[in-house]
C-alpha cells in the first residue's frame, strides 16, 4: 500500500524536476507558473504517504532545500537534476525493498517487474529534464551530450530486462504504447537534437508538453501493472477459499479432530484476504477506473473516478457514459472510440469530461474490451490519468496572455496544416486579417493600459461572433488579429467579416484622435478561395496583408477581399 503512494509521489516529483530545470535554465515566465502548480501536486501526494517513511528518507528537508535553491536560481540545471534524482532514488529503493514482501512467487516476480519499470520511467524522466535544459539554451554541452547518450543505452537495457520478465499481456500493452505518436515524435526530436548539437530550434515548452505526455502514458501503464498484481492476488485468495471449503467438506465427519488446524488455516486466509482487499481499496482510491456494459451504460466507478468527477456511485451507475461528455468534445471523437473498441481493439486518447459541478477535467484514457468466459465482449474498462495540468501547459503555450486568443506560434503551426487539408479535399480557405485603426495614436492619447483594454474587448467580440468549432481566432501581434474560418460560400465569408467589423465599431470605444469616426474601428483584408498547388502559408499571408494595406489606404474601417 505504501509503495503505491510512494510511486504516485515519485511520478509528480519527476514532473517537478523537469519544470524546475526549465525554470532555472529559461527566461520564459511560464515555467514559474508551471512550477508553482506542480509543487502543489507534489504537496498533495506527500500528505498521503505515512510520515515515518518520509522521516526515514529525510524527504521533507531534502525537498525544501532543493526548492529554495531553485526559487533563487542559485543552482544550475545539472545540480537541479542531481538533487531531485537523489530524492527519487531513495523513494525507488524503498519500493524495491517492498517487492520482497509477497510470499507467492508469481506475485513477488510481478512486483519486482514493476520495480524494474519504475527505474525505466525514472531514466526517461531524467532524460526529459536534461533535454528541457538543452532546448532552453538551444545547445548541448559535452557533458549533457554524453549523459543523454548513456541514458539512452541504460533505458534499452532496462527495457529488455522488463519485457523479458513481464507477463505476455503487459509486454503486448507496452509495445502498443511505445508505437504511439508522441513516443515516435520524442524519438525524432532527440535524433534531431543529437544531429544538430547546437542551434537546435526546439521550443522547451513544446518539448516539456510532449515529454509529459509520454511520462503520463507510462504512469497509466504502471497502473495496469498494479491492477494485474491485484487481480493475481485476488485469484490466489479465491483459490485459497475454494480449497478451504473443500477441506472442510471432506473432513466434516472428523470436525472435532481437525478443528484447531482448520481454524488456524481459515484465520490465516482471512488475514491474507483482508490485506489483499485493503490493497485493492488503495488501488480503488488512487486509480481512475470505470467499467461499462456493451451499450456504454456505467456499471462501476472507482473512488478515484468519483473524486475527480464529483459524481457518486448513485449518480452514475446505470447511466449512459455520455453523461460525462463535455460540450467541447466533438461527436467524431466518440464515433472513433466506439468503432475502435467494438473491433476488439484498445483506444488510447485524450478526453475532456464534465464534472458534476459543471467544471471540467482532462484525462488521458485507455479503453479496452472485457470478455466473457466464451470469449465474447461483455463490456469495456477505461483507465485514466488526470492530465488537466498538462493541458494547462498546452493552452499556455498556444494562447496569447492578454486576450486569451490563440497566439502567432499556434497560427504558424495550424495554417499550413489547414492549407494542405483544404488542397487534398478541394475545400475553401477563408483567412481574415485585421488591425485597429490609428492604434498608436490611441496609446499615445490614453496610455498603453487603455490600449490593452481595447484589445481585450475586441477579442471578446471576436469570440462571440465565431460560432463553429472549426473556426480559429488569433492575435497575430500588437493590434493585429486573424481568423481562420469555414463558410459555405464566399458571400457568407464576406458577411461574417462585415458583421465583425460593425460589431467592433458598435462597441463605441472613444478614440478622439481618429480623424473620421472618433471611435475605435478596424481595417480588414480577406481571402476566401480554393487552394492551388502554388499556394503556401507565406504566399497567402502576404496576399491578405496586401489587402489589409489596401483597406487602410482606402480610408480605414474598410474590408477588402478577393
Amino acid at each position: 500500500e505504501t509503495s503505491l503512494k510512494l510511486n504516485s509521489l515519485l511520478h509528480e516529483i519527476q514532473k517537478e524536476r523537469a519544470v524546475s530545470v526549465g525554470y532555472v535554465s529559461s527566461k520564459n515566465s511560464t515555467f514559474k507558473i508551471l512550477l508553482q502548480n506542480q509543487q502543489e501536486y507534489v504537496n498533495k501526494e506527500i500528505e498521503s504517504v505515512p510520515s515515518r517513511y518520509l522521516d526515514e528518507l529525510n524527504f521533507i528537508h531534502a525537498l525544501e532545500d532543493v526548492r529554495i535553491k531553485v526559487s533563487k536560481k542559485s543552482i544550475n540545471a545539472k545540480t537541479t537534476i542531481q538533487l531531485y534524482s537523489n530524492i527519487n532514488e531513495s523513494i525507488i529503493n524503498v519500493i524495491q525493498d517492498f517487492s520482497n514482501t509477497p510470499q507467492d512467487p508469481k506475485i513477488r516476480d510481478l512486483f519486482r517487474n514493476l520495480g524494474i519499470f519504475i527505474n525505466v520511467k525514472e531514466q526517461m524522466g531524467i532524460e526529459k529534464a536534461i533535454f528541457t535544459s538543452v532546448f532552453s539554451v538551444n545547445h548541448f554541452n559535452l557533458e549533457q551530450y554524453n549523459q543523454t547518450s548513456a541514458l539512452n543505452f541504460e533505458q534499452k537495457i532496462l527495457l529488455k530486462v522488463f519485457l523479458r520478465t513481464t507477463t505476455p499481456n503487459l509486454r503486448l500493452q507496452y509495445q502498443e504504447i511505445s508505437r504511439s505518436k508522441h513516443f515516435q515524435e520524442i524519438q525524432r526530436i532527440k535524433e534531431e537534437a543529437f544531429f544538430k548539437y547546437q542551434d537546435i530550434g526546439i521550443d522547451s515548452l513544446d518539448w516539456l508538453e510532449l515529454a509529459t505526455m509520454k511520462i503520463d502514458s507510462l504512469k497509466v501503464f504502471e497502473n495496469k501493472i498494479i491492477i494485474e498484481v491485484g487481480e493475481l492476488a485476488r485469484e490466489k485468495s479465491l483459490a485459497s477459499y475454494r480449497n478451504l471449503i473443500l477441506i472442510i467438506s471432506i473432513t466434516g465427519i472428523i470436525f472435532l479432530y481437525t478443528f484447531l488446524i482448520t481454524y488456524s488455516i481459515g484465520k490465516n486466509i482471512m488475514n491474507s484476504y483482508k490485506k489483499i482487499k485493503n490493497t485493492l481499496n488503495i488501488i480503488d482510491d488512487n486509480v481512475i477506473v470505470n467499467h461499462t456494459d456493451k451499450e456504454g451504460i456505467i456499471t462501476y466507478i472507482s473512488n478515484a473516478f468519483s473524486k475527480i468527477s464529483g459524481y457518486s456511485n448513485d449518480d452514475l451507475i446505470g447511466k449512459p457514459y455520455n453523461i460525462l461528455r463535455h460540450k467541447d468534445m466533438q461527436k467524431e471523437t466518440f464515433t472513433e472510440i466506439w468503432k475502435t473498441i467494438k473491433d476488439n481493439k484498445t483506444w488510447i486518447g485524450e478526453v475532456k469530461n464534465k464534472k458534476k459541478d459543471g467544471l471540467f477535467y482532462w484525462a488521458k484514457t485507455t479503453i479496452t474490451p472485457k470478455y466473457s468466459e466464451n470469449g465474447e465482449i461483455s463490456g469495456y474498462m477505461a483507465i485514466s490519468q488526470d492530465i488537466t495540468d498538462r493541458k494547462l501547459v498546452e493552452k499556455l503555450s498556444i494562447s496569447d496572455g492578454l486576450t486569451d486568443l490563440f497566439n502567432r506560434r499556434h497560427f504558424d503551426t495550424i495554417f499550413p496544416s489547414l492549407i494542405n487539408n483544404a488542397r487534398r479535399h478541394n475545400q475553401r480557405v477563408c483567412f481574415l486579417m485585421f488591425d485597429v485603426d490609428y492604434f498608436k495614436l490611441y496609446n499615445d492619447t490614453y496610455g498603453h493600459q487603455k490600449g490593452d483594454e481595447v484589445l481585450v474587448q475586441i477579442a471578446k467580440t471576436l469570440k462571440t461572433t465565431i460560432k463553429r468549432a472549426g473556426d480559429f481566432p488569433f492575435r497575430l501581434g500588437g493590434e493585429e488579429f486573424g481568423v481562420l474560418y469555414q463558410t459555405d460560400s464566399e458571400s457568407d465569408a464576406i458577411y461574417f467579416a462585415n458583421k465583425l467589423k460593425a460589431s467592433i465599431k458598435n462597441l463605441d470605444i472613444l478614440h478622439e484622435k481618429s480623424p473620421k469616426y472618433q471611435v475605435i474601428t478596424v481595417s480588414m483584408g480577406l481571402i476566401c478561395s480554393e487552394i492551388s498547388q502554388d499556394d503556401t502559408a507565406d504566399s497567402l499571408y502576404k496576399k491578405v496583408d496586401d489587402l489589409l494595406y489596401q483597406a487602410k489606404s482606402a480610408g480605414r474601417n474598410k474590408l477588402v477581399s478577393i
